[in-house]
């Protein structure tokens, strides 16, 4: 269709990528780019941030974490009797932690977050960091907060961070092997660089279309994904470790340099998207039953109303 050519030609950047979209219980648009196959897997950067929300939701159900209101240093030792061991859970899953960031950059002398990024103690980078001001005072999107998230799974459940992936959400959702990025000490960056299909990332967002469920079992509580596409107190435009098409567009950035840009109004308002630097995106919208997956070369002008509104456009009667 002219829809799904015009999602094409937008998707399509120079090298390997996909764009897959399910509606209507069906995929009905699957396009590969530069040789790609559906096998392949890529990097999903800040897209596996969500994943992470998700396990706290599942931990939480299993009672190895008690709320979303528990003070970190409950389950991270090292901050314990420590003022950052008061930032709560649920400040975490909405960046609002007050946790030290810093800009990611290549040029000597390397700062934290790149010394995070490639150095090999991604746990001992991330419980260096300061607390820049009191939790719960102001939005600022931070890889560190959600690595502390993993710590925090890790610790609570007692499992490692890449089997509780597996054996909570991954596999029950039907989903191929993936990767995980491992420091030397073995621990996990939960905050970004997951190797995982396309059509994988379908499956995560069949989740949010069917509130939780997947293949009629139930992964994760509908409430939990209820409250995790909500909006959050100091972000309209954020919920748990993911964005949201509705918001203030002034506090959406990403804190990287990367503003979140539109160049049109979102075609329905519930849009929901798993956002990795560059353009890696999962978008998701139960009012179109809708889920799209976009991977592929990085690009810095991406425009996120650009894929949802053109594939909206295509449907029957233009519109959900």
């Amino acid at each position: 269709s002219d829809a799904a050519d015009a999602a094409a030609d937008y998707a399509q950047a120079p090298g390997r990528g996909a764009l897959l979209v399910w509606t209507r219980g069906a995929l009905v648009l699957d396009r590969r780019f530069g040789g790609a196959t559906p096998e392949e897997r890529f990097d999903s950067l800040s897209m596996h941030k969500t994943l992470v929300a998700l396990l706290v939701g599942r931990a939480i159900e299993e009672g190895r974490i008690a709320s979303v209101n528990d003070p970190i240093g409950t389950y991270v030792a090292e901050w314990a009797g420590d003022p950052r061991g008061a930032i709560r859970i649920i400040d975490l899953l909405t960046m609002t932690g007050g946790v030290e960031r810093q800009r990611l950059t290549s040029q000597p002398p390397y700062n934290l977050e790149t010394r995070m990024l490639f150095g090999n103690d991604v746990w001992g980078h991330a419980l260096a960091r300061g607390q820049a001001q009191a939790p719960g005072l102001g939005f600022h999107y931070n890889n560190v907060e959600t690595q502390l998230l993993g710590i925090v799974l890790e610790r609570a459940t007692g499992v490692p961070y890449a089997d509780y992936l597996s054996t909570r959400l991954w596999r029950p959702i039907g989903a191929a092997d993936a990767g995980l990025w491992a420091d030397a000490k073995g621990k996990v960056r939960t905050y970004c660089c997951m190797l995982a299909t396309a059509q994988d990332w379908v499956r995560v967002g069949r989740l949010f279309l069917d509130e939780g469920r997947s293949g009629g079992r139930r992964v994760i509580r509908s409430d939990w994904m209820r409250a995790a596409t909500a909006a959050s107190s100091l972000n309209p435009g954020y919920g748990y470790q993911l964005w949201r098409g509705v918001g203030a567009d002034e506090a959406r950035t990403d804190g990287v340099g990367s503003r979140l840009q539109r160049a049109e109004p979102y075609l329905t308002d519930d849009l929901v998207m798993l956002f990795g630097f560059g353009g890696q995106r999962t978008y998701v919208s139960r009012r179109c039953d809708l889920v799209i997956v976009r991977i592929g070369a990085q690009t810095q002008d991406w425009d996120d109303s650009v894929l949802p509104n053109t594939i909206i456009r295509g449907l029957p009667g233009g519109r959900c």
